[in-house]
């Protein structure tokens, strides 16, 4: 997902910037839980079974200035 948003130069000038989003996998015995737009690692036994709200991969924002 790519949304465009203003970024404002010195003396006013504005510029379009692209936010950039990267799939993160889970580590190894942990999936994704997402609520409310947050992501949180939750350990899973054998293998992971799909349930509301979890995931192997997660999208996350890119943050491309200090």
């Amino acid at each position: 997902m790519k949304t465009k948003r203003k970024i404002y130069k010195e003396g006013g000038e504005i510029m379009k910037a692209q936010r950039k989003e990267v799939m993160v996998d889970a580590p190894k015995g942990y999936h994704w839980m997402t609520e409310k737009g947050r992501h949180y690692l939750m350990p899973h036994s054998d293998d992971f079974v799909a349930h509301k709200g979890a995931s192997v991969k997660a999208p996350f924002k890119v943050k491309t200035a200090h």
